[in-house]
């Protein structure tokens, strides 16, 4: 099995190529520059896609690309840098795989589970509508590229919830206000938090890979999601740190605008359906489980 990553220079493709190598998997990456050495798979969005001849032989195409989601305010340029680096950089890496004669027959793409929106209590799967939303609309733009695939081509739109690792993401973030006993709830804390070790996101895609019947729409979430101050207080927990110390709502609007109303201070709670009907078992279902072995508690 050989294995095309595309975004794998971010925290979760370097982990992903170290996971699947250890699986005995031959793994590749795209480079994203402008000009490609001999040898070098390459492509520069939005201007250039990959050439097709250098898709052949693959079998398996993981697209993971896309400008990090909380990295600024969401300004409206960086809303299209946003868009622009999900949406048109998956358009051209689709029209190479459409071109490509002998080309990866599985396409794997990342999401995200703000697809759904602001659902408060609702339990989400696959099959749950799309919500509203900046985050909402951009996922299902993104998704919607994946349509124009040729149809012998398997295609997976990998629905990510908060990956938890501490060497970058959410958690990485938190850690320095955790350790400080200066952390506490978001808001009302009320608000469902869609989280997954990393180690179960890689597991989960290497099972999508596997898995004929793995198709469209796929929740890589833990089972078992939390609400903000039930995840507050067991990282504290973990930790051996005080969470008395609440972020109100007005304050988080205040500081961030629409990132903090939609990346915090949403209600997102959503089941992995497809992946444990179709027998994949998660190795951290439970947060504190999770936590303690991220942190090496």
């Amino acid at each position: 099995m050989k294995i095309l990553i595309s975004g794998a220079s971010g925290l979760l493709g370097q982990r992903l190529q170290d996971y699947l190598k250890e699986q005995e998997l031959e793994v590749s990456t795209v480079l994203r520059k402008e000009n490609c050495s001999s040898g070098e798979i390459c492509y520069n969005p939005p201007v250039t896609g990959v050439s097709p001849e250098k898709l052949e032989g693959f079998d398996c195409l993981i697209h993971l690309s896309g400008a990090g989601i909380a990295d600024r305010r969401w300004s409206e340029s960086y809303k299209k840098v946003l868009r622009d680096s999900r949406v048109l950089s998956t358009r051209l890496m689709i029209n190479s795989l459409n071109e490509a004669n002998n080309g990866p027959r599985i396409f794997l793409c990342a999401s995200a589970v703000g697809v759904y929106g602001d659902r408060q209590d609702e339990v989400l799967t696959e099959d749950s509508s799309r919500g509203d939303g900046f985050l909402a609309d951009l996922g299902s733009e993104w998704e919607r590229e994946l349509a124009s695939l040729k149809p012998e081509i398997r295609k997976v739109s990998l629905r990510f919830g908060v990956i938890l690792d501490p060497k970058g993401g959410a958690l990485s973030k938190m850690l320095p206000i955790f350790k400080s006993g200066l952390a506490g709830k978001l808001g009302s804390g009320n608000q469902w938090m869609s989280w997954v070790h990393y180690l179960d996101v890689c597991r989960a895609i290497q099972f999508a890979i596997k898995s004929e019947k793995v198709k469209n729409a796929l929740n890589v979430v833990a089972p078992h999601p939390e609400r903000n101050k039930d995840f507050t207080k067991t990282l504290g927990r973990v930790l051996k740190r005080p969470t008395f110390l609440p972020a109100p709502a007005a304050a988080l609007k205040l500081a961030m605008g629409e990132m903090g109303d939609e990346l915090l201070l949403s209600s997102t709670r959503v089941y992995p359906q497809k992946l444990m009907e179709s027998g994949f078992n998660f190795q951290f279902p439970e947060l504190k489980t999770a936590l303690k072995d991220l942190l090496n508690k």
